[in-house]
């Protein structure tokens, strides 16, 4: 299946392995690969990691658009830039603090 193509492309032109992916994804190889071949589908929160690792947009990741740049991002969002050495960043962190927050504020 060609749905992810774009998502393999992007990992083969920054020569990077599935295995380093699903390190920084927090699955196994074979999760990653699983979800590159459109076997099992990418968690939105994956997505997300991508399109920031990649400095793109989940539309441009799943062939929604051609248009590579990602769009505006709220100040959230802005604060969440790849780290420059090792590119990392807390996006599934700060996803699950708003969640939270939202969810506790609904309560009140």
């Amino acid at each position: 299946m060609d749905q992810y193509r774009r998502i393999r492309d992007l990992r083969y032109d920054n020569d990077i392995t599935q295995k380093q992916m699903g390190d920084y994804l927090n699955c196994s190889q074979r999760s990653y690969s699983d979800y590159e071949r459109g076997t099992t589908r990418f968690p939105i929160s994956a997505l997300i990691q991508l399109a920031l690792f990649y400095d793109t947009s989940v539309d441009y990741l799943l062939n929604l658009t051609d248009d590579k740049r990602p769009h505006p991002r709220r100040k959230v969002w802005k604060s969440m830039q790849p780290f420059k050495g090792d590119k990392k960043h807390r996006a599934v962190s700060i996803l699950h603090q708003e969640t939270t927050s939202d969810q506790s504020m609904q309560k009140d």
